[in-house]
């Protein structure tokens, strides 16, 4: 019973029918030995759960994803799933295009909705891309999130391809005094201080900066001397979603916006 219902996760109804005993035989036997019957809706998982082996690269880019403005949502006990919003479609299908070539297929279609931020804003356009429910998805959600708030895990090692999808998603150019900024508006100041402590372990120099709000909120600012460190630690754009990001890796921004009239 251990190695069948157990170990190889057979239900009740697999095993009477590969055995032609009735379900109540199984039960009786389960109980007698104490193994724990499955509950209906963790049987329910087993009977219709997906399953992916996650590469490094594939964790590293959801890593980074995560620390911008990726979410993964647990639909129960058991599985999650990714959730994306951006105003880009070709970002959108871009990310989709990289998340199945890991194994994670897309749930339904990708959908669209106008969203407005308060009175006086305009209507934006907005995207959306949701994933099927991985068991996988659901540890990467439990090191990220802790009482279903967003965290930064101690132990997280940053890598190029984490901090590249981290700044496309959350992160400028300050073109003022020419360094980077990276948006952690939503990560504690103690949270911030391991990430500024991991940058400096690879050789990036960078400094924490108050945004005064409703609440105060606090960003890495790269310095100067380390932006072309910190671009050309992460590489360059990818090119299917240059149109739209490709400025973000520009290491004389200020020339480039010049010659393209951005008004910066």
């Amino acid at each position: 019973m251990i190695e069948q219902y157990v170990n190889q996760q057979k239900s009740i109804r697999e095993l009477s029918r590969e055995f032609k005993k009735d379900r109540s035989t199984f039960k009786y036997w389960l109980q007698k030995y104490d193994i724990p019957i499955r509950s209906t809706g963790e049987a329910k998982h087993l009977l219709n759960t997906n399953s992916v082996i996650l590469s490094n690269e594939a964790k590293e880019f959801i890593y980074g994803e995560l620390l911008g403005d990726m979410c993964i949502r647990c639909y129960s006990s058991y599985t999650a799933s990714i959730l994306y919003t951006s105003k880009y479609k070709e970002y959108i299908k871009w990310l989709n295009k990289i998340l199945v070539n890991y194994g994670i297929e897309t749930s339904g279609k990708l959908r669209k909705s106008i969203y407005k931020f308060n009175y006086y804003s305009k209507n934006n356009l907005r995207y959306h891309y949701s994933s099927l429910c991985y068991p996988e998805l659901l540890e990467i959600r439990n090191t990220f999130y802790e009482n279903n708030i967003k965290i930064v895990p101690e132990n997280l090692i940053l890598t190029p391809i984490l901090i590249r999808q981290w700044y496309i998603g959350d992160g400028y150019l300050e073109t003022t005094n020419n360094s980077i900024r990276l948006c952690t508006d939503n990560f504690t100041k103690s949270e911030i201080e391991i990430l500024i402590h991991k940058f400096k372990e690879i050789g990036i120099e960078c400094t924490i900066t108050k945004l005064i709000r409703k609440d105060i909120k606090y960003r890495i600012r790269i310095r100067a001397k380390s932006k072309i460190d910190f671009l050309n630690y992460i590489g360059e754009c990818p090119k299917e979603i240059e149109n739209i990001y490709g400025y973000k890796f520009i290491k004389n921004y200020n020339n480039y916006a010049q010659r393209k009239n951005y008004n910066i």
